[in-house]
């Protein structure tokens, strides 16, 4: 209980919270949807404003109003999908008071971690791209944390963790992507659903399924899915609710 404790005065200590982001930060403060259409927010995007842009993002407003109430803006480096799932996730496990859960996604990720298979699959050594030790160690904090129902300051490790941490942001992905990982590799031979009956080799992205339909997995996994600063796209999506256990909505905003 020391060495926890020792580890929150820490990451208290760190100077670095949602009022000192960048641009290039992991996630933004959260914002309503009309800073989103905001002129200054516009031009910063490199928005050409005129009559017919104001016209094009006021329809753009009034059709996400009745959806969206506010959002977070994620760093784009390739992990977004992840690290905006993963971040979501485990927040509404913390603002839940989740703990049966968070114990189960900890020992996830210590199988995850540990994993021979995935160290062999993975084209760096994974001690060069974080800390697993220190990962843990922040979701045990987390946990402790709420299992004292000190909910508020659970919430605060894991966002300062997430904004200055790149152990802790590395941790996240690698595990969202060590779960997909594993529904896939236990499922390659079988349908989507039931009611969807289209082989889930079929969803893989078109540069991994040959002309006589046959799927490359080891390639997709390797080359794709436990490559960092790979985007997420069909299969990896359209299993998200599947392998978290959640409903998600995917809208597709285009500001071009």
């Amino acid at each position: 209980e020391k060495d926890i404790q020792k580890l929150y005065e820490t990451i208290l200590n760190v100077n670095y919270g949602l009022n000192t982001i960048s641009y290039d930060s992991n996630i933004s403060p959260i914002f309503t949807l009309e800073y989103l259409f905001d002129k200054n927010y516009c031009k910063n995007q490199f928005f050409q404003m005129n009559d017919t842009v104001n016209i094009e993002l006021t329809n753009k407003y009034n059709k996400l109003k009745p959806i969206i109430y506010k959002y977070r803006e994620i760093k784009g480096d390739g992990n977004c999908y992840y690290r905006a799932i993963m971040f979501r996730y485990i927040e509404q496990i913390i603002l839940d008071q989740n703990i049966v859960l968070l114990k189960k996604v900890i020992l996830d990720m210590f199988e995850c971690f540990n994993s021979q298979e995935i160290k062999k699959r993975l084209q760096i050594k994974m001690d060069t791209i974080f800390k697993p030790e220190l990962h843990l160690r922040i979701m045990i904090l987390i946990l402790y944390l709420l299992e004292k129902r000190k909910v508020q300051e659970a919430h605060q490790i894991f966002v300062k963790c997430i904004l200055s941490c790149a152990t802790f942001d590395y941790g996240l992905i690698l595990y969202f992507r060590y779960i997909l990982y594993d529904y896939i590799k236990n499922n390659e031979n079988k349908n989507y659903t039931n009611t969807f009956p289209v082989k889930l080799g079929n969803l893989l992205p078109i540069q991994y399924e040959t002309e006589n339909e046959k799927f490359l997995f080891d390639k997709f996994y390797e080359d794709y899915l436990l490559k960092f600063y790979h985007d997420a796209e069909k299969i990896i999506i359209y299993l998200t609710p599947f392998v978290l256990g959640v409903e998600l909505n995917v809208i597709v905003y285009d500001d071009n």
